[in-house]
């Protein structure tokens, strides 16, 4: 019944070799898709820091009321103003320090004045024409002049986009680390199944035999009582190996994005390993090279000495030099073109040259962001220091690990062999009547169990070798 239920089982079973398994699970594991959004989301930043240097428009228009009541040189003068304003103006800041603005203004409108001088009432009306063309340029001279501290925000957004790539590549690494292993755990599962339903089939024969022995006289009934305990214990065997598999298959499903309870039948076999020529001091130097994790505190510390070099910088003083020069036209009456006519003409020059100059008294604010920032600066190198260390201790685990595997493959090769050959020397003596059941059951089982233990020494070698790979960012 158990051989029927695992053979309708099996059939179930989906075909998947190693291959595929990885790349299913590149395409649907969670963290490594939140790893793109967050490249994604880098990328968008970038664009935004850099926009801070882009060139703005501005334009302008409406209309104006003004009625005002005011004394001019003893006069009492009431007016009456209606103003018709628009402008343009374009302005752009520089990662040098610099802004320049171009600015045309212009302004037209009927307007009325009373002047009440000694009781005398004297009125003036008319149109007046503005047109007033002007660009000005604003130099920082210390705080501000500095290309890279004016350029802080682009640099961190480029960093960011570094820090998610390494954080993708992380992800990417865990992702086929995890999956190789579960990969290689469903093969070891497999295998162990197979071979405990071997051992029943081989059980229930060695029973029949047995039975029939019995019957005719050769041997003991006790044997046969033997041998159906053989066959319960290996159906057990095989019923813990089904479960086995089918919680290897369900981690598996889960990494692949597929729903539990898929059977998924691995079709790579773990086949022979590869000669090993490891050194540990070289694993560890590739380690630290290589590995994503290890590029992104690496990438954290040179933000943070960036950092603390830009607030070194902010403790300079502001000093602002302001060029501006400027043409005006204004009419009376003539109309809006004799005003921008007057304008082109440049009879009518402004010119403006000036410098200010700012100083927070205490400086307390960027005092106390240099602390922080070398404070972030300092655990940041730790955090890196640290890392180093667990890669290196990591790597030479594996290496010894791997070591280990190898030699423990050798051995179960040997085992496998010799079981094998002493199962056939007991079968042998039993055909010649010269061995018991029981020795020759317990051939079987060590058999069986040597031919488990040659799978589970290749598969733990392979499981070494991704953890290896994985610490390298090689996969």
């Amino acid at each position: 019944m158990m051989l029927c239920i695992l053979a309708a089982w099996t059939a179930a079973a989906a075909p998947l070799d190693y291959e595929q398994a990885l790349a299913e699970a590149l395409v649907a594991n969670v963290a490594l898709l939140g790893a793109a959004a967050d490249m994604q989301a880098a990328e968008s930043a970038l664009l935004s820091a850099r926009g801070a240097w882009d060139p703005t428009l501005t334009l302008t228009a409406g209309t104006s009321l003004d009625v005002t009541e005011s004394m001019f040189q003893g006069a009492l003068v009431q007016s009456d103003r209606t103003s018709r304003f628009w402008s343009a103006g374009v302005a752009q800041a520089l990662p040098s320090g610099t802004i320049w603005s171009l600015d045309w203004d212009n302004a037209t409108g009927p307007y009325t004045y009373d002047f009440d001088l000694f009781g005398q009432q004297i009125s003036q009306e008319g149109e007046e024409y503005v047109s007033t063309l002007s660009v000005a340029v604003t130099q920082q001279i210390l705080k501000g002049v500095k290309l890279s501290w004016n350029l802080q925000a682009v640099d961190m957004a480029r960093r960011g986009i570094d820090q998610a790539h390494a954080g993708e590549r992380a992800a990417r690494q865990d992702v086929l680390a995890t999956t190789a292993s579960a990969y290689w755990d469903l093969v070891q599962a497999v295998n162990a199944r197979e071979t405990a339903a071997a051992a029943v089939a081989v059980a229930k024969e060695e029973a029949r035999i047995v039975g029939a022995q019995v019957e005719a006289g050769n041997m003991a009934p006790v044997e046969r009582t033997r041998v159906a305990a053989a066959v319960a214990q290996a159906e057990i065997a095989l019923i813990d190996a089904s479960n086995a598999a089918a919680l290897a298959s369900d981690a598996l499903a889960v990494l692949l994005g597929r729903p539990p309870g898929e059977v998924l039948d691995p079709s790579t076999a773990p086949g022979e390993v590869p000669a090993l020529d490891l050194d540990i001091d070289t694993a560890i130097a590739e380690a630290l090279e290589r590995n994503p994790g290890m590029e992104a505190l690496r990438l954290a510390v040179e933000a943070a000495e960036a950092e603390l070099a830009w607030a070194a910088h902010e403790r300079l003083p502001g000093l602002a030099v302001t060029a501006r020069a400027g043409l005006q036209g204004y009419e009376l009456d003539a109309g809006y073109a004799a005003a921008v006519k007057e304008l082109f003409s440049a009879t009518r020059p402004q010119f403006y040259l000036g410098a200010t100059y700012t100083q927070p008294l205490g400086n307390r604010v960027v005092r106390g962001d240099i602390g922080s920032r070398a404070a972030r600066l300092t655990k940041a190198e730790q955090e890196l220091e640290a890392e180093e260390r667990r890669i290196s201790q990591q790597v030479a685990a594996q290496v010894r690990t791997l070591e280990t595997a190898s030699k423990r493959i050798e051995l179960a090769t040997l085992n496998l062999e010799l079981a094998e050959q002493t199962l056939a020397a007991e079968k042998a003596l039993q055909a010649a009547g010269r061995a018991i059941e029981k020795d020759v059951l317990e051939a079987q089982r060590a058999r069986d169990q040597a031919a488990v233990e040659v799978v589970a020494a290749r598969t733990e070698f392979r499981k070494a070798w991704v953890q290896l790979s994985a610490l390298q960012g090689a996969l």
